[in-house]
C-alpha cells in the first residue's frame, strides 16, 4: 500500500508538470506555425515580385518591338552622304563579282555574290542605263562604261536561331564594305566609297531576324542608290 501510494503521488505531480507544461508548448507550437507561415507569405511575395519583373519586362519588350514595327525594318544603314558627282554620265554599268574578307567568306559564304546581285538588280530596275550585267572574263569594255567592284571587308549576319530564342538581346547584324568606281576607257578610279550597315535589333526581332537574313541583298540595294546618286544627269 505505502508503494501504491508513493506511485500516485510521483503520477499526481508528474501530471500537473505535465499541466504546466501544456501552454508552453502550446505557445511555441503556435510561434513556430506563424514563423512557418510568415516564412510562405514572404516566399510568395518574392514570387510575385520576380513574376511582376517578368511580365512588365515582357510588356516593355513587346511594346518596344511594336514601336519598331513602324519602321522599316530594313538594314540602317550610313545616308547617302551628299558626295560630288562623277566627273562623267556612264551609259553602260558593269559589276564584277564581289570579294570578300578570309574570316567573311568562311561564314558567310553566299554573302558577297547576293550582294552583287542585288547591285545588277536594283540598277536594272531603274531603266538608268542602257546596260546593266555582271563582268564576264575576257570580255573588252569601252568609254562610256562604269566598272563596279565592291568587297565585304566585316560581316555579323546574327542566326535564325539566336534572334528566335534571344531576341533583340543577340544584338545587331552589320556588314562593311568597300564599292569602286573605275572608268572602263580610262582605266582609272573615279571613286572609292566606304559603306557600312546594320540592322535594327528590336526590328529583326520582331520580324524574327527577316533583315539580318536579307543584310547583304540590303547593302547591295544601299550600294546601287548610291551609283545612282552621284551619276550626273547630262
Amino acid at each position: 500500500m505505502r508503494n501504491t501510494a508513493k506511485d500516485h503521488v510521483s503520477l499526481t505531480a508528474f501530471t500537473k508538470n505535465d499541466n504546466k507544461n501544456k501552454p508552453k508548448q502550446m505557445v511555441k507550437g503556435i510561434y513556430l506555425s506563424n514563423r512557418q507561415n510568415g516564412g510562405k507569405r514572404m516566399l510568395q511575395r518574392r514570387l510575385q515580385r520576380r513574376m511582376l519583373a517578368v511580365v512588365l519586362g515582357s510588356v516593355f519588350i513587346f511594346l518596344t518591338a511594336c514601336a519598331s514595327r513602324g519602321t522599316a525594318p530594313q538594314a540602317e544603314s550610313q545616308p547617302a552622304a551628299s558626295d560630288p558627282p562623277l566627273a562623267r554620265k556612264y551609259a553602260n554599268v558593269i559589276v564584277y563579282a564581289f570579294e570578300a574578307a578570309p574570316e567573311v567568306q568562311k561564314d558567310y559564304p553566299e554573302a558577297a555574290r547576293e550582294c552583287q546581285a542585288n547591285v545588277i538588280t536594283a540598277l536594272q530596275m531603274q531603266n538608268a542605263f542602257n546596260t546593266v550585267s555582271p563582268y564576264k572574263a575576257g570580255a573588252s569594255y569601252r568609254a562610256g562604261t562604269l566598272l563596279v567592284k565592291g568587297r565585304i571587308k566585316e560581316m555579323r549576319q546574327v542566326s535564325t536561331g539566336a534572334r528566335i530564342w534571344g531576341g533583340a538581346f543577340a544584338g545587331s547584324s552589320y556588314i562593311n564594305t568597300d564599292v569602286v568606281l573605275i572608268d572602263a576607257g580610262t582605266r582609272q578610279e573615279v571613286r572609292k566609297k566606304e559603306m557600312n550597315s546594320a540592322t535594327n535589333a528590336w526590328a529583326a526581332a520582331w520580324t524574327s531576324g527577316a533583315s539580318d537574313r536579307s543584310l547583304p541583298a540590303d547593302m547591295g540595294k544601299i550600294m546601287a542608290e548610291y551609283i545612282l546618286s552621284v551619276m550626273p544627269q547630262n
